[in-house]
């Protein structure tokens, strides 16, 4: 049983926590990757929306997707799932060039009932993941998401299959394939929590790989039309953020309704259990050094690290009596009236008050546009950081570094943005002799996205007989990537 196999919710939720906020303020000059492309003009197919990358919804078959996904591992050794994942971290990194295509189809080949079900459920019109998180709220941290982690290895599946018919020229079949690894990305992504969006877009993220490669290819068909037809987002996080903004109020139930009225002795009462909760959820941000560095358990860690002082006082009078004068300095603060509140009350209002507050700021700017938010993202993390104080410390270390979720979203589209922009220059090329054109600007043929990490225009100059588009790193210190392109003589 490994870690990742078995991965609950617990961890999970402090993957999207710790998805790397350091990268907002603290980001280290960015390399540049350089990625080298030689296309052939072509036109776009006839009928221009020949080719499709997603199925149609008045095509997908009724039913939910689910039951057909889970039981590809269910009848499945797990010899056979680490295969695949020891075969797809050589095989889809590597040059195309050195691709073992024949070696690739022959294992692909041992798997033609899980790839017709995949096929199958991709085009299904629902996928319902019912994870028990309305019965589990107070618990909800501890759902274990087994499958979240096993069906990664048949998108790998999958991913190898569109290589192999790509190498082969079967293009047809290969968009086929990838059609159905984007949908399944797509339903991979439709559970709760944000480490299933994350899950899809890494899936997603393989076959826009695959795409890459096959427009690359000497008689490859256009895609310009079958990529813009792809919806945007391609895959959303904002169901699963808004899940997440609540999960808290599942876990301390007692930090809702405050307002109500109760007796000294009830506030007494719930001031207790919340202080036993937190006491637990605090020894859950315990995870072992190993465990986050564990290749099967990236990012586990919290947003926030975790200082001693996040451990509530074992002794409940103890914590009572050192928490009230910050409970009523909170309380003058904010010009909240505490005369004649009980002082569990008061405490309460104040855990309250810091959630809440802790909560608004940190989920915010994720209602704006990406190039509006990343700023008061920053500003965002540095105040989370800054908080001192128990109560304060574990609710900014539980907040998820939202950043990094949208930027993982936006990465995806822009990537589909960045694969129209190739094709609308392949599609130029075509109407013009053969040359690729001086700058987006002179492409007539078809429209130029905008970048969707920026909102403006993408940089496309000239360099002898090809072009560079250069594409800045987002967040701040992931790699710039720059895509020289030429035209094959």
């Amino acid at each position: 049983m490994t870690f990742r196999k078995h991965l609950p919710i617990a961890a999970s939720f402090l993957a999207v926590a710790g998805l790397a906020s350091s990268a907002i303020g603290q980001a280290k000059p960015a390399e540049t990757k350089t990625i080298e492309l030689t296309l052939t003009p072509r036109s776009a197919p006839d009928p221009v929306l020949r080719y499709r990358l997603l199925p149609l919804e008045s095509e997908r078959t009724p039913g939910d997707a689910v039951p057909i996904y889970l039981r590809l591992s269910c009848e499945t050794k797990d010899e056979a799932t680490q295969q695949i994942n020891a075969n797809s971290s050589k095989w889809l990194d590597s040059p195309i060039g050195e691709f073992p295509v024949a070696e690739a189809r022959k294992f692909v080949n041992q798997f033609p009932g899980k790839l017709k079900q995949m096929e199958y459920g991709a085009r299904r019109q629902t996928a319902n993941w019912n994870y028990t998180l309305p019965e589990e709220k107070e618990h909800a941290i501890e759902i274990l998401l087994p499958d979240a982690q096993e069906l990664r290895a048949w998108t790998r599946l999958l991913a190898i299959k569109a290589r192999v018919e790509i190498a082969e020229k079967k293009y047809d079949e290969a968009i086929r394939t990838i059609e159905t690894g984007l949908s399944m990305s797509r339903h991979l992504a439709e559970g709760p929590f944000l480490i299933n969006s994350l899950v899809g877009i890494a899936g997603a993220t393989q076959f826009l790989n695959r795409l890459e490669e096959l427009i690359t290819q000497p008689d490859a068909p256009n895609l310009y039309w079958a990529l813009t037809a792809l919806p945007r987002p391609l895959i959303g996080i904002r169901k699963q953020m808004e899940t997440e903004q609540t999960m808290m109020e599942g876990l301390l139930p007692e930090i809702n309704d405050l307002d109500a009225p109760r007796t000294d002795a009830e506030w007494t009462s719930r001031l207790a259990r919340l202080h036993g909760r937190w006491n637990g959820l605090a020894k859950l941000m315990d995870i072992p050094t190993e465990a986050m560095q564990s290749p099967n358990a990236p990012h586990v860690a919290p947003a926030v690290p975790v200082k001693p002082s996040s451990n509530v006082d074992r002794d409940f009078a103890k914590f009572q009596s050192e928490t009230l004068p910050e409970a009523r300095a909170f309380a003058k603060a904010h010009g909240v009236s505490i005369e004649g509140l009980s002082d569990a009350h008061v405490i309460m209002l104040y855990i309250g008050g810091q959630y809440r507050e802790i909560r608004d700021r940190s989920f915010a700017p994720s209602y704006l546009p990406y190039p509006d938010a990343v700023p008061l993202y920053a500003a965002v993390d540095a105040k989370n950081k800054s908080v001192k104080g128990p109560i304060p410390t574990l609710f900014a270390a539980f907040a998820p570094a939202l950043v990094n979720a949208e930027s993982a979203q936006v990465r995806l589209d822009r990537r589909v943005a960045i694969l129209r922009v190739i094709e609308a220059l392949r599609l130029q090329a075509a109407a013009s002799n053969g040359t690729l054109p001086k700058s987006l600007d002179a492409v007539n043929v078809a429209p130029i996205p905008l970048d969707p990490a920026t909102g403006r225009a993408f940089d496309l100059r000239r360099d002898g007989d090809a072009v560079v588009l250069n594409v800045p790193g987002i967040p701040a210190g992931h790699p710039n990537v720059s895509y020289r392109i030429s035209l094959r003589k």
